[in-house]
């Protein structure tokens, strides 16, 4: 059961492993510049490999889908997108194991990948939990850590850890099923809790440390992006990196030797790449190739 393009690998595992009896996947949604509806990531996977697949639009129908498909095993799920009824639960014979992209009980939730750059994490990994009622409070039947490199973004760091996951699951599934791992209950005293991600959460304050502010430049980096405001628009923030030399007032732009910097609470930091409100995505040089002239300042 899954959705998403980070879903794919742990699907592909998991039909090289077992019999895959069924896929689960939310309904097609319009994409595109045509606004025609469009299959999943998951659905076009498991189309391609032969699997059968399902797409209820509601909980009830969701529970009718899983309940004609008993018995199996067990059920995996990466990311499906709908919440499991409780009666649900309890369908496969060994339960759902979920793929987390956290070391739970740490960022529990909606958005670990984010909230672990964001926060500076040196560490993270993935995780597989018998599912519960509770969001992501299961018993841990296995886990893999991976560092967090200093450049990671949000999108780096996912995709590590897709790859983790579904190398996990090719490892330690059959094992949980067949009783050889025993799922251990998480620690609740040492859970956080990683909320969805809001878009105003993703603008910065030049008056921000520049740890602060590059953080959340890699943490906010596919979605939604960090944001300043030049002049009334929104400029987004897609890389950045430490610099020094200069001596800037918070939110300062100016250019040294072809580079484009922000002056920021401690220090002055380089913008590598940018993108204006209404325009695409491109690099500082190519932005300053347009406002050399007029810089203006960040707020």
């Amino acid at each position: 059961m899954g959705t998403p393009s980070t879903a794919v690998p742990a699907l592909e595992a998991t039909a090289r492993i077992s019999e895959v009896r069924l896929v689960v996947t939310m309904p097609d949604r319009p994409r595109g510049r045509s606004g025609n509806p469009q299959p999943s990531p998951v659905k076009e996977a498991a189309l391609a490999i032969g699997l059968p697949v399902e797409q209820p639009t509601n909980r009830e129908q969701l529970l009718h889908v899983l309940s004609a498909v008993a018995p199996v095993d067990v059920g995996v799920v990466v990311a499906f997108g709908m919440i499991l009824q409780p009666e649900a639960l309890g369908i496969p014979k060994r339960g759902f194991v979920n793929v987390h992209f956290s070391l739970l009980p740490r960022w529990r939730g909606a958005a670990p990948v984010e909230r672990a750059v964001l926060a500076g994490d040196s560490s993270s990994g993935v995780t597989l939990t018998v599912m519960e009622r509770g969001l992501d409070t299961g018993a841990v039947i296995s886990s893999r850590e991976i560092a967090v490199g200093t450049e990671d973004t949000s999108a780096m760091l996912l995709d590590k850890l897709t790859s983790r996951g579904a190398s996990l699951l090719e490892t330690d599934l059959e094992r949980f099923v067949d009783g050889a791992l025993l799922p251990i209950p998480q620690d609740p005293e040492k859970a956080s809790y990683a909320a969805k991600i809001e878009p105003s959460e993703a603008r910065i304050s030049p008056e921000e440390g520049a740890e602060s502010i590059l953080r959340r430049v890699r943490g906010f980096n596919p979605r939604p992006g960090a944001f300043a405001f030049h002049g009334e628009k929104r400029l987004k923030i897609w890389a950045a990196r430490p610099a020094g030399g200069a001596k800037l007032d918070p939110g300062e732009l100016a250019v040294q030797a072809g580079a484009l910097l922000l002056g920021v609470g401690d220090g002055v930091i380089e913008l590598l790449e940018v993108q204006s409100e209404g325009s695409r995505r491109m690099s500082s040089g190519d932005w300053l190739r347009g406002h050399r002239q007029s810089l203006g300042r960040l707020s």
